[in-house]
């Protein structure tokens, strides 16, 4: 008869096992499909669009609620069990499981653990959820923002009031360069006088070393976002 599998695994952020359901259908091979609609009544689960097949715990297959309503009530699950979903480990990383149900077009993946014993159902949600959460974990990367650093996130969303606070000191860095620069510049007020053609490329100068250093600096944080080593970087040499 149809029974609960109890499974308890510890759940790793952002594994499979964090993303599997547990309060699914799991049933025999021997089990009837009567029996199993009469089960179904009886209990409220989370999820039915999947049947788990387990003997003796050990994961055996799957077979759709489709299926299962299409063929007559007396006989046995086992001749509807599909074997051909991909199976992936409690440790396996979420986003190469949910890449997994995209290749071999299913909407569910089944997690067992080191001796095969099922843990759970990556259901089609599930997977919806996990390929927005790695898109949108894609993009802040991408934008120079690493994986671990959340707190980062903030600063696009913080007060005026804050993001003041937060650049002032980089604001008075940058004035004070900017008084060096026009210092440096007052030294040379002689040959800028005698020459005054020379003044009209500063702000061409300017310029070019700002764009320089702008674009060197997006290049690498992006680079380091996305785990490329310092050591392989060769924006400067280039």
């Amino acid at each position: 008869m149809t029974k609960e599998c109890d499974l308890r695994s510890n759940a790793i952020k952002g594994s499979a096992i964090d993303q599997a359901i547990k309060n699914i259908p799991i049933v025999n091979p021997s089990d009837s499909i009567k029996e199993i609609m009469c089960n179904l009544q009886n209990n409220d689960y989370e999820n039915i669009n999947h049947l788990v097949v387990c003997e003796n715990e050990q994961y055996l297959g799957l077979v759709t609620i489709e299926k299962l309503l299409a063929e007559p009530a007396v006989k046995q699950v086992s001749i509807l069990v599909e074997t051909d979903y991909p199976v992936v480990n409690i440790s396996t990383d979420q986003e190469k499981a949910a890449w997994q149900a995209i290749r071999k077009s299913k909407t569910a993946i089944p997690v067992v653990n080191e001796q095969g014993n099922f843990a759970g159902l990556i259901t089609s949600r599930q997977l919806l959820n996990i390929m927005v959460a790695e898109h949108e974990e894609d993009l802040s990367r991408l934008s120079g923002l690493m994986k671990s650093t959340f707190k980062a996130k903030e600063s696009s969303e913080e007060t005026v009031k804050r993001r003041f606070w937060h650049r002032l000191p980089w604001l008075l860095i940058g004035l004070f360069g900017a008084l060096i620069s026009a210092d440096l510049v007052g030294w040379f007020e002689i040959e800028l006088q005698g020459k005054i053609a020379l003044a009209f490329f500063i702000p061409g100068i300017v310029y070019l070393a700002d764009a320089v250093g702008t674009q060197s600096e997006t290049i690498v944080i992006r680079a380091l976002s996305v785990g490329i080593p310092a050591k392989k970087l060769s924006v400067v040499s280039k």
